[in-house]
């Protein structure tokens, strides 16, 4: 056979068909083709939203306390107010607002005419009374010797008309005397005995009207006396002292001004500490006990407080607390200044938690976005979550740990079962 006869033979191919390797590549392809409809007709529908857009956290096991913000305010942990016990002029001051006083020193100075007046008319009262009783001591004293003498010579008659009745008696018997003799000399003992118990019952008589005189004389003075020190002492307040050391934080007086009674003129701080005054949020008043304990921050470093007294009376939506500091004192903190408290309202537990976010203003804080382990798709599911504190909220079901949630705002896809992440 010639050369080209061989080369011009016609060349049989075989179907593509009955070739395994293509038949697999078809139908690899196919079902490639089939999952994206399908998957595209599936998701059909489902909003699409960038993930990079989305805030998304895990739900973990952590150590868990319950704890609520809360604004404080720092206050000295004693604040006194000077108050005028009576009215009247400011007649001096001794020192000015800002001053560090100590106990006792005056601060300033008030006049009260009325007040000078009774106090004369008190200490006149007094002395009269103590005149009437040394006058009635002076006169009980010359009634008591007159009458005593009265006595010592009746008691004498009486003794001398007993001595003759009973010489009397004598004679009489042997007939030495007559019978009208005897009789006067009877008689006679018996007036003078009479006299004598006469002269005695009156003695004592004007000696206890004397001495119940001198009783109430006594009383009256002492209550005239109470009553000339409380208008001393009144008098004596006129000087605004200070009752403890402290600082003089306001002083709101002028000399010539007229205060009332019971008017505020200023406030004295102690310096000793501060407390922390907290308003809270009346919804935790049942659960905001004494004891509870509390932080801030200030400076960089971490305090620690201890609620010490509540205030249960409930003001626009608020109610106050004080608390006092555990351990040490900010320097830099003064009086006046506001603070960012956190109440622990519970013990530290292990809790399965998620960080609180934006998440929580949709459904309570009860419906989250779970993601997908391939991070494409979150799909909402209902939970139940528990107590909170600033940073997390506790789950008490519906999440187990490890899986990841969508911490972000709900308000673009609120209403999706579903929804796409794109990367």
């Amino acid at each position: 056979m010639s050369q080209s006869k061989i080369m011009d033979k016609p060349i049989n191919k075989k179907p593509f068909l009955k070739k395994p390797l293509h038949v697999s590549v078809l139908v690899l392809c196919v079902a490639v083709l089939l999952t994206g409809l399908y998957s595209m007709t599936r998701n059909a529908g489902y909003p699409k939203i960038n993930a990079v857009q989305m805030e998304i956290a895990q739900v973990q096991l952590i150590e868990f306390t319950e704890n609520i913000p809360a604004d404080g305010e720092a206050n000295p942990l004693k604040s006194i107010i000077l108050a005028a016990v009576e009215s009247g002029q400011i007649e001096e001051k001794y020192v000015e607002e800002g001053a560090i006083v100590q106990q006792g020193e005056p601060i300033i100075r008030l006049s009260n005419t009325d007040l000078r007046i009774e106090l004369m008319n008190r200490q006149e009262a007094l002395a009269n009374e103590e005149l009437r009783m040394t006058s009635l001591k002076k006169e009980m004293a010359r009634n008591s010797g007159r009458i005593q003498q009265e006595l010592a010579e009746a008691k004498w008659m009486e003794e001398a008309a007993l001595s003759g009745y009973s010489k009397d008696s004598v004679l009489f018997e042997v007939k030495a005397i007559s019978t009208a003799n005897y009789e006067d000399s009877r008689r006679n003992a018996l007036w003078q005995k009479e006299k004598r118990d006469f002269i005695q019952r009156n003695y004592s008589k004007e000696l206890s009207g004397d001495s119940e005189e001198l009783s109430q004389l006594l009383k009256n003075i002492s209550i005239k006396r109470r009553n000339l020190q409380m208008a001393q002492e009144n008098l004596d307040k006129m000087v605004i002292c200070a009752p403890e050391s402290g600082l003089l934080s306001r002083l709101n007086v002028e000399v010539g001004e007229y205060r009332n009674r019971g008017e505020n003129l200023g406030t004295l701080e102690s310096t000793d500490g501060f407390k922390i005054s907290a308003r809270i949020d009346e919804h935790y008043l049942p659960d905001v006990k004494q004891g509870n304990t509390a932080i801030f921050h200030l400076d960089g470093k971490e305090y620690q407080l201890v609620v010490h007294r509540i205030y249960p009376q409930v003001e626009n939506g608020r109610f106050r607390a004080d608390l006092l500091f555990k351990n040490e004192l900010p320097p830099s903190l003064r009086s006046g200044q506001s603070v960012q408290l956190n109440i622990n309202l519970s013990e530290s537990k292990p809790a399965l938690c998620i960080k609180k976010g934006p998440w929580m203003n949709y459904a309570a804080g009860n419906t989250v976005y779970v993601v997908s382990k391939d991070g494409k798709t979150a799909v909402k599911r209902q939970i139940k979550s528990g107590k909170r504190n600033s940073d997390n909220i506790e789950i008490v079901g519906g999440l187990s740990k490890g899986e990841s949630v969508i911490i972000s705002s709900y308000e673009n896809f609120r209403d999706a079962e579903k929804i796409l992440l794109n990367k």
